[in-house]
């Protein structure tokens, strides 16, 4: 693995809201042109991976849904989810960079029940591929739900980051995902609750959705991940975005989350975040539409590779 490329606690100093701001300019075609740019500085360095979760549709099976999402979204990374142990590689969605998350049990974690399943998966990871594995992403509700302990998640996750050091590829990385709600006094939480030893620790991500409750339905996209950035940064770790979301406005097209979507996505290439991947799901029943199902808004995700190609203006101001 690639231990561990400190971020330095002056690097947050970026991140804080208001003194970031991006705005993306495209062609009258549609198309983009110029370069990312941060504080009159040179472009950012290549490096922000932008994909997607898939949802399969009913009666619809995994490698289907993969190519169909992949026909709408051209995904550099896909996130995958898996709801107990990692399936044997090439898994739910094969020869790609992955952000793949897994759940056991912490205990038997730590008492080695898993070691040699696991030891094999990590041993078995594809080679010149980044694979950011997650050991149960988002476990605050969980914890408080009384599954487990923090100090229990830490345990695991730091007994999983061992066996990927003795047995893995380079190309592993450790990624611990929390939720941006923690990071909000209100939610009464110390997210470093859930922080593992930081020597077993690659990337802090974090899940965060915007919900249109503020003054303006679309939040400045330094608002909303200035703070994770901050956060990660703290702990000395880069930061990324495993699940973003958003649904359209009332009275929106799509335009207006198109739009959106490009000064996001300028935000997350010029502070550097490793990947961003767009949540497309409904959820909780129907009641959350997160799904790119707009043509401006699918071709604004879409062309976000642009940014790190040179291809697309993003002005910082």
């Amino acid at each position: 693995m690639s231990r561990r490329t400190p971020v330095t606690a002056a690097a947050a100093v970026l991140l804080l809201p208001g003194l970031l701001a991006c705005s993306v300019t495209r062609s009258a075609d549609g198309l983009t042109s110029g370069s990312a740019a941060s504080d009159g500085a040179a472009p950012a360095a290549p490096g922000t991976l932008f994909g997607a979760s898939f949802q399969r549709l009913q009666g619809e099976e995994y490698p289907a849904a993969l190519a169909r999402a992949e026909t709408a979204l051209d995904m550099e990374v896909v996130r995958v989810f898996y709801p107990g142990l990692p399936a044997p590689w090439p898994g739910k969605a094969p020869d790609r960079d992955l952000v793949v998350s897994f759940k056991m049990d912490p205990a038997e974690v730590v008492d080695g029940t898993h070691d040699s399943r696991m030891r094999e998966w990590f041993r078995d990871a594809p080679v010149g591929r980044r694979i950011h594995w997650v050991y149960w992403h988002e476990p605050e509700n969980d914890t408080e739900a009384g599954l487990f302990d923090p100090e229990d998640f830490r345990r695991a996750f730091a007994h999983l980051s061992a066996l990927a050091d003795d047995e893995g590829p380079q190309d592993l990385e450790a990624t611990v995902v929390l939720m941006s709600y923690s990071l909000d006094p209100g939610s009464g939480r110390d997210w470093r609750d859930w922080f593992p030893p930081a020597d077993s620790v690659d990337v802090l991500a974090w899940d965060v959705y915007n919900r249109g409750h503020g003054e303006s339905f679309y939040p400045d996209p330094a608002d909303l991940f200035g703070p994770l950035q901050a956060a990660s940064a703290s702990v000395g770790k880069p930061y990324a975005v495993a699940e973003l979301g958003s649904p359209v406005a009332p009275g929106d097209d799509g335009s207006e989350r198109a739009r959106w979507i490009d000064d996001a996505g300028c935000h997350l290439v010029a502070t550097d975040a490793r990947f961003a991947a767009w949540f497309d799901f409904v959820w909780n029943d129907g009641e959350d539409d997160y799904r790119l199902t707009d043509t401006a808004s699918r071709l604004a995700w879409r062309g976000l590779d642009d940014l790190k190609a040179g291809d697309m203006t993003c002005a910082v101001g």
